[in-house]
């Protein structure tokens, strides 16, 4: 179990992606990532591309990746996701920090950047560097499949409080937004009295519209704006997920 500190706050995410995330998320299977990672490969056609799947965690998308692109890697801050990817996959990985991606110029046909692995830093300008350094690492026309919630949807949807019940332990989970830093906030607590927080996650509610500027400002285009795994288009009133296809310019 992690340890986490009110004081960690703004590195939050180096505590949040230790081996109990597994359990925490085991409830996302593998029909979303085997959904949309066909989806991808019949629009887009992954056959001869050099894959980036950034921020891979244990593997979940990067699995149907691999089955369908010429060469694949997944990139981390979390050593313990990256032991956790099953070692059978015929993938390279790469513990590193998604600001500063050890890669050369113009590596990859397509990144991936999936189940909202994105917002994490208080700091607009840091979150949007994260592109710049894609955009860098794409080859020419190269694309970018970037999946993040749909803020729109969340704010006015918050469940503010939650249980989770395992054998071993109940987890009681909170969640609100600040305006101020325009963050929804995870908090995981180890009792009812929500005295005790053992892992705080906070991302960025970046709507639509901002996400599509800041996309053309960074040098990509819009090739599609996706509402779930499935390809279905997005709406802004229904759609849980805001995926975008980006093509660098």
């Amino acid at each position: 179990m992690s340890n986490f500190s009110p004081t960690d706050g703004e590195e939050w995410y180096k505590h949040a992606f230790q081996k109990d995330y597994l359990k925490r998320y085991a409830h996302r299977g593998a029909s979303e990532a085997v959904s949309f990672i066909s989806y991808v490969h019949n629009t887009y056609n992954l056959g001869e591309a050099s894959i980036l799947d950034l921020c891979c965690g244990y593997g979940r998308f990067l699995k149907e990746l691999s089955q369908h692109a010429k060469y694949s890697i997944g990139i981390d801050l979390s050593v313990d996701l990256l032991r956790s990817v099953p070692p059978d996959l015929d993938v390279s990985l790469i513990q590193g920090d998604m600001r500063i991606l050890p890669f050369q110029n113009e590596t990859f046909n397509f990144v991936f950047s999936l189940f909202t692995s994105f917002g994490y830093f208080s700091d607009d300008a840091e979150n949007f560097e994260v592109w710049h350094e894609v955009l860098r690492t794409l080859k020419p026309s190269g694309i970018y499949v970037f999946d993040f919630f749909n803020a729109s949807l969340v704010r006015v949807g918050i469940e503010a409080y939650a249980v989770q019940q395992f054998e071993d332990e109940t987890l009681y989970i909170t969640k609100e937004i600040d305006d101020v830093s325009n963050m929804i906030i995870k908090k995981v607590h180890s009792d009812e009295s929500l005295s005790q927080i053992i892992i705080e996650e906070r991302v960025k509610l970046y709507d639509s519209t901002r996400l599509i500027a800041e996309a053309k400002k960074v040098g990509f285009t819009c090739l599609g704006h996706l509402g779930g795994y499935n390809g279905e288009v997005f709406d802004e009133n229904v759609s849980t997920r805001n995926i975008l296809v980006l093509q660098k310019c």
